[in-house]
């Protein structure tokens, strides 16, 4: 009898993706997530130099 072969999908056999793919999507993606990183970063700020102004009136009024 002859071995049988194992028939696999195309893409079934590599489980991770190519590391040259990913690099594409994530080039791709980038603009989106230095996006969200600035948006993150100045919704912090805000809230930062909103906290320090009413810490720093509620200090210099007696």
């Amino acid at each position: 009898m002859k071995p049988r072969k194992h028939f696999f999908a195309p893409g079934v056999v590599q489980h991770c993706p190519r590391p040259r793919r990913w690099l594409q999507g994530l080039q791709r993606a980038w603009p989106a997530v230095v996006a969200a990183t600035a948006l993150v970063a100045a919704l912090a700020l805000v809230a930062c130099s909103a906290t320090l102004a009413q810490w720093l009136s509620s200090w210099s009024t007696p």
